[in-house]
């Protein structure tokens, strides 16, 4: 039997074809989720996300059209990281603090403070992180997310983005560059 390409099972899919559908998640399945608990650092949440991409997906294909050059993956990837970046940024993680006088509760807070403190400081590093990269140009970032999360190779990053290795090497080159100007312009922001 032969193995048909992600651009006919969205055809597929976009008829309404329940078995393209789950050849499409059999493929990728595993890399949206683990793609997505990467960008939020939690696996339930990852799981959450990738849901709402593949709800997107399904709902896109009647009209989806592959670009020149892209893959259906990078184009999973960047649904991904979209929707992912758009929950971190609406998540604001509270603290529930103790009713006064709530002995035991208040016990608990001090015991736990420094956890507490060291959580909203990886979450306000995390954000930060996510925000610089979010204002990474497309090709930038994409090339970036796909060295980082998916631990791709240079060729592999090109061959995906229908590009060369060389104009890889500088979209990363560029984009690292532009990360640490970000972030060391608003550490001196905060300073």
């Amino acid at each position: 039997m032969r193995m048909r390409s992600d651009e006919e099972l969205m055809r597929k899919l976009g008829l309404g074809s329940s078995a393209a559908f789950d050849e499409l998640f059999k493929r990728h399945g595993g890399r949206v989720l683990g793609y997505c608990a990467r960008i939020v650092g939690d696996k339930a949440l990852g799981e959450d996300i990738a849901q709402e991409v593949w709800i997107r997906v399904a709902k896109a294909a009647p009209d989806y059209r592959p670009s020149p050059g892209a893959s259906l993956r990078s184009w999973l990837l960047t649904i991904s990281r979209n929707l992912a970046l758009n929950d971190l940024r609406k998540r604001k993680r509270l603290v529930d603090w103790p009713e006064e006088g709530d002995a035991k509760a208040e016990a608990s807070l001090d015991l736990e403070r420094e956890s507490v403190e060291q959580i909203l400081i990886r979450e306000t590093d995390r954000a930060r992180v996510a925000k610089a990269i979010d204002g990474l140009e497309d090709a930038k970032r994409t090339a970036l997310m796909l060295w980082m999360n998916e631990e791709m190779s240079h060729e592999e990053i090109a061959k995906e983005l229908g590009s060369s290795a060389a104009a890889v090497k500088s979209q990363l080159f560029r984009a690292r560059r532009d990360l640490e100007n970000e972030l060391s312009s608003g550490e001196e922001e905060e300073s």
